[in-house]
């Protein structure tokens, strides 16, 4: 269990909770980063925001990386 701080709010989730807010979604457009959950490539902004209910705007690319590499999760990056 990995516990961070978002905009003030704390949240403690594993990998599997994770993986249960994407999961039945589809992938946005990965513009840099992207982290593979179920097989599927998804944007680090989509995957935190679905897990944390907040807004897209209320964090950065670097908010949503320090996160997923907090729990676990390996990050690829485009150039």
């Amino acid at each position: 269990m990995a516990r961070f701080i978002l905009r003030g709010r704390t949240f403690d989730m594993e990998q599997k909770d994770i993986a249960n807010a994407v999961k039945g979604k589809e992938p946005e457009r990965i513009q840099k980063y992207a982290v593979t959950i179920g097989g599927k490539e998804f944007p680090i902004k989509q995957v935190v925001r679905l897990a944390t209910k907040l807004d897209s705007a209320e964090f950065t690319a670097h908010d949503a990386y320090r996160v997923l590499r907090k729990i676990g999760f390996g990050i690829t990056v485009y150039d």
